[in-house]
């Protein structure tokens, strides 16, 4: 896989290839997030685009189909009662709709189906005339949102996310040159464009079928218990990254779904559960007191989340989505600076881990760091484990015209004569002995 982008955000050249575990290592400030942040939004919004599609249509019709029921009678318990129906309404017409606009007629009938007890009313006989409720014709109203191409909203779909991590500030703030994003995965190419923060084209086809995951707080586990947050995962208008990251990291109340795709999980996790053990040897759980609980073993009373310390969360986080069967074969796990809150000890942990967890799913992991600890970790790690040649190594750095990054895979001397520099300084300042 590879993804390029120009002049997004501060970063005006980026190519960088996804097919291991990709390091992006560099002083603060040189565009290592934009990538990450960039990299998310894209996958994202191509991750089973149709069904995204089909379900923001159904938002939609389900608020147009709300007020027919609320001009068109006024048994109130009738309308609360029909909420369930009136969703499964809209969206029986959001998948009728994908193939063009829905059919006048269809609707009229199948409202007229679903809620006879309507035709008593005296207002009714309306709902299906030109006009109802001073000259609105919600039928009407529903029939042309029916008509937006599904590119269209896919394209939003894409500017809403990169509005949201960006700050409504995607394209460069100083030069206001167009943007471009690509992402190309085998005979594949997906790109988009961007002028004056928005995204003016964006090429989809069928999507994908590939989840990111990125992760750049350990205190992502405390976020859940905000109603707020789970407000904005709802609500693809508001969702960045952190907020699709709480939702898959919140432990799941009931089971069920793919049972084959947790069998085979746990098959493949042994290893990186063993070494996940060795730090955090208890797992998060639901509580209607706390919301999200760290259960300690042996019988140890459960933690609030929020109590624990924040190393311990960094590997938690990643625990959680394991147990939860969260990550699978293929998936990409973006790591924006996942050394902070650790030890050095830690950091060497969490780095056979990221290894580890190549080897189990086959992901594509794109990390971000500026630890000399945690990136000749991962150096050491993936030779021990025999997979140095599954790893790319960028350079992130910063001239006159923006961040950019330099591949040193062959040759990462020169990321750590950068990292050196601070001890430097500091041995200048030492007085002689």
């Amino acid at each position: 896989m590879e993804f390029a982008i120009k002049q997004i955000a501060d970063v005006y050249k980026a190519n960088i290839t996804l097919n291991g575990i990709t390091v992006l290592a560099g002083k603060n400030n040189t565009g290592k997030s934009t990538v990450s942040k960039s990299l998310w939004c894209m996958i994202r919004s191509l991750d089973n685009i149709g069904k995204q599609v089909e379900h923001e249509r159904g938002v939609r019709y389900a608020r147009i189909l709300e007020r027919i029921l609320h001009e068109s009678t006024y048994d109130t318990p009738l309308v609360r009662n029909s909420y369930g129906k009136v969703l499964q309404m809209a969206q029986d017409f959001a998948r009728k709709s994908e193939g063009g606009s829905l059919d006048p007629d269809l609707v009229k009938r199948e409202l007229r189906e679903s809620f006879p007890s309507l035709g008593e009313e005296p207002q009714i006989g309306l709902l299906f005339e030109d006009e109802l409720n001073e000259g609105v014709d919600r039928v009407a109203e529903l029939v042309e949102f029916s008509t937006i191409p599904s590119g269209d909203i896919a394209r939003v779909l894409l500017q809403n996310r990169l509005l949201n991590e960006f700050h409504t500030q995607v394209n460069n703030v100083d030069t206001h040159s167009k943007g471009t994003m690509v992402l190309k995965r085998g005979k594949l190419e997906f790109t988009a464009s961007i002028i004056n923060d928005s995204v003016v084209d964006f090429c989809v086809g069928t999507g994908l079928r590939q989840t990111a995951i990125y992760l750049d707080d350990p205190f992502v586990l405390d976020y859940y218990s905000s109603t707020v947050a789970r407000r904005r995962h709802a609500d693809a208008r508001n969702e960045d990254h952190r907020s699709h990251a709480n939702a898959l990291l919140h432990p799941a109340e009931t089971y069920g779904g793919d049972v084959l795709g947790s069998i085979m999980a746990d098959r493949k996790i042994d290893e990186v559960m063993g070494r996940l053990d060795s730090v955090v040897s208890g797992l998060t759980a639901s509580s209607r007191k706390h919301g999200i609980v760290y259960r300690r073993p042996e019988g140890k009373s459960d933690l609030d989340v929020r109590s624990i310390s924040s190393g311990m969360k960094t590997f938690a986080g990643i625990k959680t989505l394991l147990h939860e069967n969260r990550i699978h074969d293929g998936d990409i796990l973006i790591l924006d600076e996942p050394e902070n809150h650790l030890h050095p000890e830690w950091q060497l942990v969490f780095a056979e881990l990221i290894v580890l967890l190549y080897r189990a799913f086959n992901l594509r992991i794109l990390l971000a760091t500026h630890s000399p600890y945690f990136l000749r970790a991962i150096e050491v790690y993936s030779a021990h484990y025999g997979m140095a040649d599954r790893c790319k190594y960028y350079h992130a750095m910063h001239d006159e015209d923006g961040s950019f990054f330099q591949d040193v895979t062959f040759d990462t001397d020169e990321i750590y004569e950068d990292m050196s520099v601070p001890f430097d300084l500091l041995d200048e300042l030492m007085p002689e002995e």
